[in-house]
């Protein structure tokens, strides 16, 4: 039996992105941030978010804001990769607001990547 796949219909635009796009950054000492970009009449939602540092000592910052409120403010001071993914879906409180991940810049010598899990709009 030949496998089958679903399909969209013609037109259909999914909102639905495994990483929320390429991760963000790699340059040394730089922030590293994805922007999921306000839309009117939806709310963004991402599933988790994954990050990595490489070189030196981060002395690194993990936030998650919701427009202007900040809802995730975590330090990270290993080199390395992590993830996390929340035990329900993390959604903007309003429609039309940006929902910002930002992995602070990790010092001399330390390149910081991050990405939004499961991005989307609902």
């Amino acid at each position: 039996m030949a496998a089958t796949k679903d399909v969209l219909p013609t037109g259909t635009v999914p909102t639905y992105t495994a990483f929320g796009g390429a991760p963000a950054a790699p340059v040394s000492n730089t922030n590293a941030v994805v922007t999921l970009m306000a839309a009117a009449g939806v709310r963004n939602v991402i599933d988790g978010v994954a990050w990595s540092y490489i070189g030196g000592t981060p002395a690194g910052n993990l936030q998650i804001s919701d427009g202007n409120n900040v809802v995730l403010n975590v330090d990270i001071g290993t080199v390395g990769n992590g993830s996390y993914m929340f035990p329900r879906p993390l959604a903007n409180a309003l429609v039309n607001t940006a929902l910002t991940i930002t992995l602070a810049a990790g010092g001399s010598g330390v390149t910081g990547k991050v990405c939004a899990i499961g991005a989307r709009t609902e």
